[in-house]
């Protein structure tokens, strides 16, 4: 298929720039985080088939990176606000399969695309999984081999990128590498004997413990249960609040980040019927409560007592749950690092720069 004949692919030429890309790619499964060269980028993981005869998407214009082709030979939006209700329901993987899944190779599509309209054409890529399928050898090498391309290149609209190295590691490694080049962070992990990072995100919590400024390898790890368990169990209190027993998750979503409120009908003065917006504080603060002990135990588990050690929050859920952490582990220091959701994927871009300094190669920011 030619993207081309597509009234959203009209991609300019770009100048060739003969300096080496480092992207920090961080691609999750609510949000892709990316560091390309230094600047940063965020947009949903969520995949919209661009159908012009779709109600409401034959006026879009799409930001011309998003789109991306499928090897179904459909074009893609990614980053679509999976709340638009003039879309069908984005592309979801709930499974470990998540780095081999169609979802994720599109996502990848719109990152490489981020990348060529740099004009650069030689690219180091770092990026991560979580602790437990990063332990999954095969699956690593997967990763590796689908971000490497056929020949060790990539074909975009907006030209040809060639990817001269990739590095896959914990993603939770990357939020240590940035903690580090923080002073402020940087003096708390220096001078405490040992402790956390604990990375709260959409599907996964994973933890790495760190003594001074070094890792433990042996004991990083992660629990599939995340932020999406939370939406799930709000989704179940909102719908019997609102009796909206078809009420879709990604409409509570919404509602939590503020972005189209949920309403009910209730009796109002005189016996009427009045519409109320529907406060998602105490569905959201009941969620939390009946997902966290299932994190907990699997931290407990996995490093026993807790008491007296630095417990640093990162990921885009660390707010989330920050109260149900200090709750619990009042004899210990928390901390959430002040920029939680990139946390991860700054660090892996630091990772790429330390790389290609390494091998010798020019590189930008």
């Amino acid at each position: 298929m030619n993207t081309n004949t597509h009234p959203a692919f009209n991609a300019s030429t770009l100048g060739q720039n003969n300096s080496i890309g480092v992207v920090g790619a961080n691609l999750g499964f609510g949000f892709c985080k990316l560091v390309i060269d230094g600047q940063e980028h965020t947009f949903m993981s969520a995949l919209t088939p661009l159908n012009t005869g779709v109600e409401g998407l034959a006026s879009r214009k799409p930001a011309r990176e998003n789109i991306v082709l499928g090897d179904d030979g459909k074009l893609y939006e990614a980053g679509v606000d999976g709340v638009l209700n003039s879309t069908e329901e984005p592309l979801k993987v709930l499974s470990r399969e998540w780095a081999r899944s169609k979802l994720y190779k599109l996502l990848m599509g719109a990152t490489l695309n981020r990348m060529a309209m740099t004009g650069k054409r030689q690219w180091i890529v770092v990026t991560g999984l979580a602790a437990d399928h990063f332990k999954d050898t095969d699956y690593r090498a997967d990763v590796a081999k689908l971000w490497k391309g056929q020949h060790g290149k990539h074909t975009t609209p907006f030209g040809d990128i060639e990817i001269l190295d990739v590095q896959v590691i914990p993603e939770t490694a990357g939020g240590f590498v940035t903690l580090m080049k923080d002073k402020y962070f940087n003096g708390l992990i220096r001078a405490g004997s040992n402790g956390v990072i604990l990375d709260f995100g959409r599907m996964t919590v994973n933890w790495l413990p760190f003594r001074g400024d070094q890792t433990d390898g042996n004991r990083f790890s992660s629990v599939d249960v995340g932020v999406s368990n939370v939406i799930n169990e709000a989704t179940k209190l909102v719908r019997a609040e609102t009796r909206q027993p078809n009420l879709h998750p990604l409409d509570v979503e919404a509602a939590m980040l503020g972005l189209r409120p949920i309403t009910k009908i209730v009796d109002g003065i005189g016996g009427r019927k009045e519409t109320r917006q529907v406060s998602m504080e105490i569905p959201l603060s009941k969620a939390v409560i009946e997902v966290w002990p299932r994190i907990e135990q699997a931290i407990t588990n996995s490093l026993g007592d807790m008491r007296g050690k630095l417990l640093i929050g990162i990921g885009g859920g660390a707010q989330l749950f920050e109260p149900l952490i200090r709750d619990t582990y009042k004899q210990s220091t928390i901390e959430i690092a002040p920029d939680a959701q990139m946390t991860n994927a700054q660090g892996m871009h630091n990772l790429g720069r330390q790389i290609a300094m390494a091998k010798g190669y020019g590189v930008g920011a």
